[in-house]
């Protein structure tokens, strides 16, 4: 043990309780009543245990009163995980910073063991749970540096932040030893048995032993993933996190979302009885969002003089993680169903065609588009003659635009797009061209022909000093795209007004009329 490692318990906030649960969960000779004897040792945990076992998580039918009943309902498989469980949550810290590293370094554990535990289901309850239990002790190694020296472990934890190092490479560098390692340590001094210290020691990946049989293979798979999981939802290095487990989980009937969904809904249903608080952990929106950026990023420096701080997963295999970043930026902007770009693009470029055109000193313009009387197309024909229309009028509309003009799908029945270096007349223009394709298209479905008409409403400006100018002009497109709506459909209005905070009109504004201008088409008398 590193020397800066001897004042920290070799078992942070593990009781002799916990250790002995452990054991006898390792020993095929133990008995439930040798269970029952070892957690009657400790009053407070056979309380959390009996209301474990009346809890709807682990099918409470009735109540039970007595500990040795309670311990068979929840079986051997479901007994070690919870007594660790409550062992570590239960753990308090005086220092007031120690005490909130603590509690992330409880949730990051406790993710990483539900993960895990959701992987292993398929194999059987006995794999889940020995999944989970090894899963919840692989975070020990961060728990005893936390309790050697919390200013240390935040030192590591800020050095994370500031550079492309990784929490082990911190480690090793302040404290001697990675957190990982230290695990492995800690976990041989418990005595779990090798298929386990295994798995933890196979987290950062590396060649394993020629003599590693199928089941520890198994094993070290599922906790590779469920490392990865918790790193995507609890930890900084979100990005490398989402190409592990696109990678972990490219040949399995599971998808990354998929599997997040059902540890975040799981997370949710023991929230109470674990203390743990799952609503720190951002939205899957803004998590997704942070992780293509960080990708995007480093996908940039590869070959520039800022070469060295691109983590070396993205510069291995002969850059097929780095195709793989590509991919994975490209697919977070296409909407699924129609391939147009979606409305996460589409806000990321409004943003950054606001602030060129600031510079610029020019206008950009917005149109949003909305398909007439889409809900009477999905009530007479069904949603799949809805989506059919949705993807007829996203070729019609993508067929007419050109290089300077990008549409997307916003949601729903309603598409958009940003016209650089606009004017009114010009976006009037787009407008109509938008508007008679799709008038033109002829969609068929199932021996019907449904005829569809869209709404487009148009606003544009030079921006101003305001950070909300896009906002403000999308809300105007949004008013003329109503007028619209309410003049008949089947139209094209542009509001012609000058944003608020614009500094320079566009150059047609000397023109330009003080009221919406409108350019309507005689509404077709087949029109949904």
């Amino acid at each position: 043990m590193h020397p800066r490692l001897q004042r920290a318990n070799r078992l942070p906030s593990l009781p002799t309780v916990a250790v002995e649960i452990l054991r006898l969960f390792n020993s095929p000779d133990s008995t439930i009543q040798e269970l029952t004897s070892t957690i009657q040792t400790d009053p407070a945990l056979a309380v959390k245990i009996l209301k474990a076992a009346n809890s709807p998580r682990y099918g409470a039918r009735s109540e039970i009163t007595d500990l040795r009943t309670g311990i068979t309902r929840l079986g051997r498989n479901h007994l070690t995980p919870l007594v660790l469980s409550f062992s570590l949550s239960s753990t308090s810290l005086e220092d007031p910073e120690a005490s909130e590293l603590f509690h992330d370094i409880w949730l990051r554990s406790f993710v990483q063991a539900t993960a895990a535990e959701i992987i292993a289901e398929p194999h059987g309850a006995a794999f889940a749970s020995e999944a989970f239990t090894i899963n919840l002790l692989a975070g020990i190694g961060r728990l005893s540096m936390l309790k050697a020296d919390a200013s240390l472990y935040a030192r590591c934890l800020q050095q994370t932040q500031n550079s492309v190092q990784s929490l082990e490479e911190a480690a090793e560098e302040l404290f001697g030893i990675s957190p990982v390692a230290l695990s492995v340590d800690i976990l041989d001094d418990i005595g779990l048995p090798h298929r386990c210290i295994l798995a933890v020691e196979q987290i950062g990946g590396g060649t394993l032993p020629d003599d590693v049989t199928e089941s520890e293979r198994r094993l070290i798979d599922v906790t590779r993933t469920a490392s990865a999981v918790a790193d995507y939802l609890c930890d900084e290095d979100a990005g490398i996190a989402l190409l592990t487990l696109e990678d972990a989980l490219a040949d399995s009937e599971r998808s990354v979302q998929n599997l997040l969904n059902a540890v975040q809904n799981r997370l949710e249903q023991s929230a109470e009885l674990f203390n743990v608080d799952p609503s720190t952990i951002p939205s899957q929106e803004e998590l997704l969002e942070t992780a293509l950026e960080q990708l995007a990023e480093f996908t940039s420096m590869v070959g520039t003089e800022h070469h060295e701080r691109v983590p070396s997963a993205l510069l291995e295999e002969n850059g097929r993680l780095k195709r793989r970043v590509e991919d994975l930026l490209h697919e977070a902007h296409i909407d699924a169903l129609t391939g147009l770009y979606n409305r996460n693009w589409f806000e990321s470029q409004m943003a950054e065609l606001q602030a060129v055109s600031r510079v610029r000193q020019q206008n950009f313009g917005i149109a949003i588009i909305d398909i007439d009387h889409f809900k009477n197309v999905n009530d007479t024909f069904g949603h799949l003659a809805g989506d059919r229309v949705l993807r007829e009028v996203a070729q019609a509309l993508n067929k007419v635009t050109r290089d300077s003009e990008n549409v997307a799908r916003y949601g729903g029945e309603e598409f958009v797009l940003l016209l650089e270096a606009a004017d009114h007349s010009g976006m009037e223009t787009v407008g109509r061209r938008l508007r008679d394709s799709v008038a033109s298209t002829r969609i068929c479905f199932e021996n019907n022909v449904i005829a569809v008409t869209v709404s487009v409403g148009i606003a544009c400006g030079c921006p101003g000093p305001s950070d909300q100018f896009s906002q403000e002009l999308f809300a105007r497109a949004d008013a003329a795209l109503y007028e619209a709506k309410h003049n008949g459909r089947n139209q094209v209005i542009v509001d012609s007004s000058l944003a608020v905070g614009s500094e320079s009109p566009g150059p047609d504004s000397a023109d330009s009329p003080a009221e919406p201008s409108s350019c309507s088409a005689a509404p077709s008398d087949n029109a949904t």
